[in-house]
């Protein structure tokens, strides 16, 4: 069993050195319109241990005084870290200096107030906030604020620490993937004995903590005694005096309880409790404002001594998992949550069980993990915390595809449906759809594929791949230009980072070979076979943007009786494109795709030497009843420079597509397209439309 695992970003350099920090805390160098997310910790903006609480803070770029205000929001119900992604476009990209202001108490409740404070800011009347600067992998700049010049120092001390243990991580994982492609079950057996240490190391931690908190508690009680017998010995006239003080401070107390001034509620409820020891309705509240204050063992102490009942009780179970969890005492935690989620309170169980989920999803139960994040979605009212809750059933839904894919290597797919086709078109020499016009038909269509994954790791992935597709048309006249392609390829893509940047390098080798019955004699003839390489760059230029830069190289081998000559079709084909994909939302349930590329095919024949240029854009989006809708626009320009009548074609298409799952493995899916083609050649002017239904089906084994 895995440990748990909260934290996922990943430092890839740290922008600010330890002079940046003595010199000018606040101020740091980077370019404009980049995307970046703050992080801040305030336990006094944390008003709510059940909800995800927000706030505001402030941005100013030094060189051009502008300012903007940025909304954090709460990572988690209670963890008083809250974060923010914006995009940074303060300036005309050049080298942008960051201030971070943060404001004070009585200047965050209102736009009054907030707007106060931003002429303070430009009347250089605030004190801007330490911060450090580093970048994720992705290119994302994370920015942590800090309140004091000694705590960005630690954490500049702590990053560099990290960064270093994570150079050592990573060539100890470099090594163990060596060795894993060599004896891959030692791996596996070395991977399981070190997450078994973590947990032990995990249990060893939480077992001395509760020795701890077992003294602590014997040594409340023994206070506790204490501050009872010299109660009893006080006459009954001092007692009534030290009760009467302490309902006085119990009042004020309560004030700064109800305020989220925790410090002045903590002394208070102290003297409170040693003043009237015999009165234990405060034991709850000041557990939790020790808890507030960070100081979890004496809050655990006290939590545990309150006597409670009803929803005070639910309450104090909930701190009591806020706290284990804090810890890192996991099974404790997820002890005190369960309990709280079955009494099915309200307000505490959607947050119980966001935390039952979380801690499900680092142990690797991940069934469990999903059942607890649709619990929250079901039952919360939180807009943030349902959103949360979403991001990590996506997260599930990955790491279980991951995982059944290793431990199932085979996988087959395959498409069937019928398309009626307006307008049947003959491209023997792979010229997509640059044939002369045929007839009207209904076609069946079929395609398949068969893979063996031979590697499936984090990094590395290859497959051998055996693929099929064939068109069959109803009417024989125009049987002739029904294809039927055999592919065999053997794609290797290696998952890693690239400067800065996630990046993705894909290699495709392979061989296809094209079938067609061009005299139309019944039986299918192969015409066309082609070796080929694909190259595929893909970049993740930003949390919501990727860019996918694609090369093939393809030798097409012309077996056409009449392919001779200027007529020759054999030929070097060069592919070059690029797919810019851009998520509209952050779980990429809405995107829009664009492309661009040309075709050079470069044939023996000077009949059949074309360039083709092209674009095209998709938008994509839900539908209703769980399904996917799209559409899409299209258009290239096919030019023929060394044929003898010079044809040029210039085509215009769009197409628009729903798809709805029926089960995990199988999906229905309504296609229509249409394309209006117009060319010097009279012979190659045509409109086109297509609209198709199938059934598409996908299994791992």
């Amino acid at each position: 069993m895995r440990s748990p695992t909260f934290v996922f970003c990943i430092s890839l350099s740290l922008f600010m050195t330890h002079s940046l920090v003595s010199q000018a805390l606040a101020q740091v160098q980077l370019r404009s319109q980049q995307a970046l997310r703050i992080t801040y910790a305030s336990s006094s903006w944390n008003q709510d241990s059940s909800q995800i609480d927000s706030a505001y803070l402030f941005i100013r770029e030094a060189s051009t005084n502008r300012l903007a205000r940025i909304l954090l929001q709460e990572t988690e119900p209670d963890s008083a870290i809250f974060s923010g992604h914006f995009s940074l476009d303060l300036g005309s990209g050049q080298d942008l200096a960051l201030e971070v202001y943060v404001p004070p108490l009585n200047l965050r409740m209102g736009e009054a107030q907030l707007e106060q404070f931003s002429q303070m800011i430009q009347q250089n009347q605030v004190q801007r906030r330490p911060v450090v600067i580093r970048q994720e992998p992705s290119g994302l700049y994370l920015v942590d604020v800090y309140d004091s010049q000694e705590q960005a120092e630690r954490a500049i001390r702590a990053l560099r620490q990290q960064a270093q243990m994570e150079q050592q991580a990573r060539l100890a994982q470099k090594a163990l993937e060596e060795e894993a492609q060599i004896r891959e079950a030692t791996r596996q057996r070395a991977e399981e004995e070190r997450r078994q240490r973590e947990l032990q190391r995990l249990a060893n931690e939480a077992t001395l903590r509760q020795l701890e908190r077992l003294r602590l508690e014997q040594l409340e009680e023994q206070r506790a005694e204490e501050r009872a017998q010299k109660s009893r010995a006080l006459s009954q006239e001092g007692r009534r005096q030290r009760q009467a003080q302490a309902a006085q401070l119990s009042e004020a107390a309560l004030k700064h309880y109800r305020a989220g001034e925790f410090v002045e509620a903590e002394e208070l409820f102290a003297q409170i409790l040693d003043l009237d020891p015999d009165d234990t309705s405060q034991v709850f509240r000041y557990g939790v404002s020790l808890y507030r204050n960070g100081k979890l063992d004496e809050a655990l102490v006290q939590l545990r001594r309150a006597q409670v009942e009803g929803n005070r009780a639910r309450e104090r179970d909930y701190y009591l998992g806020l706290i284990h969890y804090r810890l890192q005492e996991y099974d404790q935690a997820l002890e005190s949550f369960t309990q709280v989620r079955q009494q099915k309170d309200k307000v505490l169980y959607p947050s119980s069980a966001f935390y039952v989920g979380l801690i499900h999803f680092g142990y690797q139960n991940f069934e469990s993990a999903q059942k607890a994040f649709e619990q929250v979605i079901e039952s919360s009212e939180d807009p943030r915390l349902d959103e949360q809750a979403e991001d990590y059933i996506q997260r599930i839904a990955r790491a279980l595809r991951f995982k059944k894919r290793q431990e199932k290597p085979w996988s087959i797919s395959g498409t069937g449906g019928l398309m009626y086709d307006s307008n049947v078109l003959l491209a023997p020499d792979r010229a997509f759809a640059q044939g002369a016009v045929q007839d009207e038909s209904f076609r069946w269509v079929g395609e398949g594929s068969l893979e063996y994954r031979a590697i499936y790791q984090e990094h590395h992935e290859w497959t051998a791949r055996l693929a099929g597709f064939g068109l069959y048309s109803w009417k024989d006249q125009v049987s002739n230009a029904d294809p039927y392609l055999v592919n065999v390829s053997l794609p290797y893509l290696y998952k890693g980072t690239w400067g800065k940047r996630g990046w993705q390098l894909g290699l495709t080798p392979g061989f296809e070979a094209l079938f067609m019955d061009p005299l139309q004699t019944g039986t299918p003839d192969n015409i066309l076979n082609s070796p080929y390489l694909g190259i595929t760059n893909t970049l993740t230029m930003s949390p919501e943007w990727f860019a996918a830069y694609n090369l093939e190289l393809r030798q097409d081998l012309s077996r056409l009786q009449d392919s001779i000559g200027d007529n020759d079709a054999s030929a070097l084909m060069i592919r070059l494109s690029t797919h810019q994909t851009h998520l509209l939302d952050p779980h990429g349930r809405r995107l829009v795709t664009g492309r661009l590329g040309a075709v050079l095919n470069q044939a023996e024949g000077k009949n059949k030497v074309y360039q083709r240029y092209e674009l095209g854009a998709t938008y994509l989006r839900p539908a209703p009843w769980g399904s996917l809708w799209s559409f899409g626009v299209s258009a290239y320009q096919l030019h023929f420079p060394k044929a003898e009548d010079r044809r040029e074609d210039t085509n215009v298409g769009v197409n628009s597509s729903f798809s709805k799952p029926l089960r995990e493995w199988l999906t229905w899916s309504v296609n229509a397209s249409f394309m209006n083609n117009k060319s010097t050649s009279e012979n190659n002017n045509y409109d086109k439309f297509t609209v198709m239904t199938a059934l598409s089906f996908d299994q791992i084994f």
